[in-house]
Formats: structure tokens, C-alpha cells, sequence
């Protein structure tokens, strides 16, 4: 997953080559905090407790791994349904969809972001402008307080933050309050590349070794038009952007699932 610089992948059965399940980063996530040391045993020898966790996640297997975190269940659906099926999972939280072919066999992968590329294309057919053309502000994009960090703490301390309250991303700001970098599971497929202690590393440091360009996180403005940040998310491949004031301080967070709801509505256990 990190070498090809994905989030998720589908896992097959070995004897049937079906595929059965999924595994995502937070999967992977989950199980080093299962296998890790008590909080106790870090503080008192952080270096080594991780050294630790790395050999258990190196004797791990895929089946354990599958949606260990509840977070991306497999709900594969056949390539003859149509985009709004696809995108009312999307809008329930559903990150990663596989897409089967007629003998059950892997057909592709789906994201929201494979929806919004359909957007933006009916977008640039000029279909719809009514709807492109609404800010920010008039559709309520605004709604989801940001969660907030130094830039100097260390990737641990997100890492649990990501874990324990379910957030998507945290917003890594300078002495200032201004927004300098941005960290969501994406950011954790280089975590794995090297040796684990790269925990102990500051946000800052990690972000510029692993993931340089979340150095410089997309921002939108609240009259920015529901267009716009169709093509931002496209163009930077993110899975949220950050709102901000005039003084570069976030104020909001705008993620996939937003842009993907105002299409169809609220889900019903929503």
C-alpha cells in the first residue's frame, strides 16, 4: 500500500481469487495500537516499545487486518448500478467501494473522489451551473468545527487523536493560529516505509520526509463556489479541504462526504 501510495486495498481468497474483504490504513493503524506496549511502557522507553510493535505487525496477516477499525466494511456492489447507488454509500461514510463484475470477479475500485471526477465533468459540459455556481456559505459547508494541533507535536499524538475521536484530519497550525499543514491517514502510508519510530517524530518533520505536500494544505474561502472546490478536491487529490479567514486561521473543514451529501441528501441513519 505505501509503495503505491494507496489508502485501501481488496482482499482475495486465495483458493477462489474472489475477493471478500477490505483492509485501509486505519486497519493497519489499529492493529499497531493493539499489539503496542501501554502508554506506560512508551513513555519509559518510547524507541524500543515501538521496535516492538513493528515486529508484531511484521508476523500480522491480511485476514486479521480486515476492518479490524470498523471503519470501511466490504460492500461490494455489481458495475451495472448505477452512480446514485454508489453515491448514497458514499454519503453514509463508506470510503472505498469494490465494484464486481457479473462472475463476482474484481471489476475496480470506487471513492468519492471517482465521484466527484464524474462531477466535474457534467460541471465542465456547463450542465447544472445553478448548482456549481452556489458558495460555500449559502449550502452550509462551513458546519464541521476544525480539529486543531501545533505543527510541532509530535505524529503519536495525531495518530491518537485520528483514532480516538474519528476525525478525518487535524489542522497543524503555527504559534499564530495559522494554518501551516495538514495531517489525515493518507499521511500514514509513509509511516510504514521505515521504522516505526517515526511516532516519535514532530508533525513537521515527518510531513516534510513522507508527505511534503500536505506542507501546504488546499484552502477555500466561504464564497468560494461548490465548483471550485470540486475542482480543488480533483486537482490536489485530497479528501478534504480547509476553510479559513482572511488571516489564513481554519475555520471549517469541507470533506468528501459533504460535497457527496448535497447531491443526495442526508443519509437516513444519518
Amino acid at each position: 500500500m505505501a509503495s503505491e501510495g494507496v489508502l485501501s486495498a481488496v482482499v482475495v481468497n486465495e483458493q477462489t481469487e474472489k475477493p471478500y474483504a477490505m483492509v485501509d490504513i486505519m486497519d493497519i493503524l489499529e492493529y499497531v495500537y493493539q499489539v503496542a506496549p501501554d502508554p506506560f511502557s512508551l513513555k519509559e522507553n518510547e524507541l524500543r516499545s515501538l521496535e516492538v510493535s513493528g515486529r508484531a505487525l511484521a508476523f500480522g496477516t491480511v485476514k486479521e487486518l480486515a476492518d479490524i477499525s470498523g471503519g470501511n466494511p466490504y460492500i461490494p456492489l455489481n458495475y451495472k448500478r448505477s452512480v446514485s447507488d454508489i453515491a448514497l454509500y458514499f454519503a453514509k461514510g463508506i470510503k472505498k467501494i469494490p465494484v464486481l463484475g457479473d462472475q463476482e470477479e474484481l471489476y475496480g475500485i470506487a471513492g468519492p473522489l471517482d465521484l466527484l471526477r464524474f462531477l466535474q465533468g457534467l460541471k465542465d459540459e456547463g450542465l447544472f451551473s445553478e448548482f456549481f455556481d452556489k458558495e460555500i456559505y449559502e449550502l452550509g459547508l462551513y458546519k464541521h468545527k476544525p480539529t486543531l494541533m501545533s505543527i510541532h507535536v509530535k505524529v503519536l499524538a495525531i495518530i491518537q487523536v485520528l483514532r480516538d475521536h474519528s476525525v478525518q484530519a487535524v489542522g497543524l497550525v503555527n504559534n499564530d493560529g495559522q494554518l501551516e499543514g495538514n495531517f489525515s491517514p493518507t499521511d500514514l502510508t509513509g509511516l510504514f516505509q521505515e521504522q516505526l519510530p517515526s511516532f516519535l517524530f514532530p508533525a513537521e518533520a515527518y510531513l516534510a520526509t513522507h508527505s511534503p505536500k500536505s506542507l501546504t494544505p488546499i484552502v477555500v474561502l466561504p464564497t468560494s463556489s461548490i465548483g471550485h472546490c470540486i475542482d480543488q478536491f480533483v486537482k490536489g487529490g485530497v479528501h478534504q479541504l480547509w476553510l479559513v479567514d482572511c488571516d489564513k486561521k481554519p475555520v471549517g473543514i469541507i470533506t468528501l462526504r459533504d460535497v457527496v451529501t448535497l447531491i443526495t441528501g442526508p443519509p437516513e441513519n444519518a
